[in-house]
């Protein structure tokens, strides 16, 4: 599924967390939806298995943004039906591609035939969620920078790997100090500048940019 949301370019839509704040907005219209997924640092959507005893993780979607004549243009992808096979995946992709999975006799959940028709359903209620957040949670004024920190607590609590080891590849320091390519550290959060908080050996550590890879992947025991 490939669509797009426009949203004003006020408060935090204009801001270095605009992506986190459009990205929590989906993922709480896919829990709403009965999907269980998580938002990983800074605009992908992944689904964490547990079956079997392996912990996986599997990227479902992304989010791409863009300014486009004063208001931010959201493009949204979300793998329903088929997923990129691995060959057609950047070298440094940092989980596995998979399909949006619901639980068993879920409506949307048909393994078999994922339908046109449930791809439209399910595009009319991340919709229908993102737009009502927009009024009730975001401003009830009718402007965003009434409530800029909606987002943070929302986003905080469906972080993928929070407290979890990680590695940040190509990291950009918020200080802009020269750090190496690589840095491993524990996830602690974010901050409210959309920002990546890690523990490092060095200390804590803010990030604005870099490829998140979790220590703990695919085919690894819980």
């Amino acid at each position: 599924m490939y669509a797009a949301v426009r949203l004003p370019m006020e408060g935090v839509f204009s801001s270095d967390a605009a992506a986190l704040a459009v990205g929590v907005l989906l993922v709480s219209g896919l829990e709403k939806a009965g999907a269980e997924v998580f938002l990983k640092w800074p605009n992908d959507i992944i689904q964490i298995s547990t079956g079997t005893g392996i912990r996986s993780s599997e990227k479902i979607g992304g989010i791409l943004l863009e300014e486009r004549n004063g208001t931010l243009l959201a493009g949204i992808g979300i793998n329903v039906a088929s997923a990129p096979e691995a060959s057609r995946l950047r070298e440094s992709h940092a989980v596995p591609a998979g399909t949006l999975r619901f639980p068993p006799l879920h409506p949307l959940q048909t393994p078999s035939d994922k339908s046109l028709g449930q791809v439209f359903t399910l595009w009319a209620l991340l919709v229908e969620h993102i737009f009502f957040c927009y009024k009730q949670k975001i401003s009830s004024a009718g402007t965003a920078s009434d409530n800029e920190d909606w987002w943070f607590d929302m986003a905080s609590a469906r972080l993928a790997f929070r407290q979890e080891p990680v590695r940040l590849v190509d990291a950009q320091s918020a200080e802009g100090e020269e750090i190496p390519h690589l840095v491993d550290g524990l996830l602690e959060g974010i901050n409210r500048d959309g920002a990546l908080c890690l523990i490092t050996n060095q200390g804590r550590k803010i990030f604005i940019g870099g490829s998140l890879v979790p220590m703990r992947g695919a085919g690894t025991k819980r």
